[in-house]
């Protein structure tokens, strides 16, 4: 199985032959001379043998050389090398998370790190992945690996989202507001920054804050479904039934396409009493994308349903 994540043949070859090029010449230079040296010992030794007997034992102490050369640098992949197997690796596993193949990625990821540990594509990938299998405790260290290089700051807060979420899942609410704070202070426009503080506010009964975070996203992005399933949680939770029934309706408008919009709107489902409806819809957002089970097995928001043994059937089974 693990021959199915190497290089292709013809780029293993090319890049051991690079080897042979990057060699300082004075490496040759002293291979040559110690075949010159060879020569002539062997042609001293063996004086009173023909000539043409002893050139195959001359050729001989120069191929033991060359497979000497052959040997040591085979065992010595230089820097070059490794960095570039490590990305070909973190290519390999891109494709497979775009697939939702989390597993496969998992595995690429954690073989491009031991190979390049300043490998910044990957670490921000690793702990991607490892939230997405719901790690959640685990994908903290990679993510703080990927935040310590990373340069560009669009990337610094798709990492800060994802260690947010690790936070939440694991209970370290604190911790979550920190990181989505410390995006909103550079990007007030983060409007899933928004959304997900607004969550963590949820959780934590500060509803005042809640409605002050989703209605700036809402501002921002008037049709963002997410905000609008959590917001009519919040507005059930103040106990404003016809409020939070209308922003259901709209959500309901907008048609949920994706695993995350159908998550949300399923949320919404469960603490509004449409119990049918959540599980219909979270297991729609489940076959769509696997990152769902994890989330709602820990998700406080699905608590209405959690009792539920087709709840418990979905977060299990698969």
């Amino acid at each position: 199985m693990a021959y199915k994540w190497r290089l292709p043949v013809s780029k293993r070859i090319d890049l051991f032959l690079r080897r042979f090029r990057r060699l300082p010449s004075k490496y040759w230079l002293i291979l040559g001379s110690l075949f010159g040296i060879a020569d002539f010992l062997t042609w001293s030794i063996l004086s009173d043998i023909q000539p043409s007997q002893r050139w195959p034992v001359t050729l001989g102490l120069g191929v033991v050389a060359l497979l000497i050369t052959i040997v040591s640098i085979a065992r010595q992949p230089d820097v070059e090398e490794i960095v570039v197997h490590s990305r070909a690796l973190t290519r390999m596993a891109r494709e497979a998370f775009n697939s939702t193949n989390y597993a496969e990625s998992l595995q690429l990821l954690e073989a491009a790190v031991r190979l390049d540990n300043d490998n910044t594509a990957a670490w921000s990938l690793l702990g991607r992945v490892l939230v997405r299998l719901g790690r959640f405790d685990e994908a903290v260290v990679p993510l703080n690996r990927a935040i310590e290089l990373t340069q560009i700051k669009g990337n610094r807060h798709l990492l800060l989202v994802n260690r947010a979420l690790a936070r939440i899942f694991t209970d370290n609410l604190g911790a979550a507001l920190a990181d989505l704070d410390l995006i909103l202070e550079e990007n007030p426009k983060h409007t899933e920054a928004l959304r997900i503080r607004a969550t963590v506010w949820l959780i934590l009964g500060r509803y005042d804050n809640a409605f002050h975070d989703l209605n700036a996203a809402l501002k921002i992005k008037p049709n963002y479904l997410c905000a609008r399933a959590i917001k009519a949680v919040a507005l059930k939770r103040i106990g404003d039934l016809e409020q939070a029934l209308r922003e259901l309706k709209r959500c309901e408008a907008l048609v949920p396409e994706d695993a995350v919009d159908m998550y949300h709107i399923s949320l919404a489902y469960a603490n509004l009493g449409r119990v049918d409806d959540a599980i219909e819809m979270l297991e729609a957002a489940i076959q769509r994308d696997p990152r769902c089970v994890p989330r709602a097995a820990r998700d406080r928001l699905f608590d209405e349903v959690r009792n539920d043994p087709r709840f418990l059937k979905l977060i299990t089974v698969h």
